[in-house]
């Protein structure tokens, strides 16, 4: 993801959750952070992914990276459960 993408996602991300990086010390680390974990990441898979935790969330916290880009192979929040699996 570009840097100008990282921004837009961060901003979706508190435009959501206002609280989000409001208590980070130090702005430039965070956004470092975010940057180089969101490189190998789409801005649409993002975006989609942040609006199903979004649909989801009960607690009203902002989502940790690994909440939003599970290690498993198909993360929960993105599998649609209203489509038949055919296999």
């Amino acid at each position: 993801m570009s840097d100008e993408k990282v921004g837009e996602f961060l901003t979706e991300i508190q435009s959501l959750y206002p609280k989000f990086l409001t208590d980070v010390k130090d702005i430039d680390i965070a956004y470092r952070l975010w940057s180089e974990m969101l490189e190998d990441i789409d801005f649409d898979e993002a975006h989609r992914a942040l609006l199903n935790f979004n649909k989801h969330d009960i607690a009203g916290y902002p989502p940790t990276f690994g909440q939003l880009f599970s290690q498993e192979e198909e993360p929960a929040y993105i599998r649609d459960e209203s489509i038949e699996d055919w296999n």
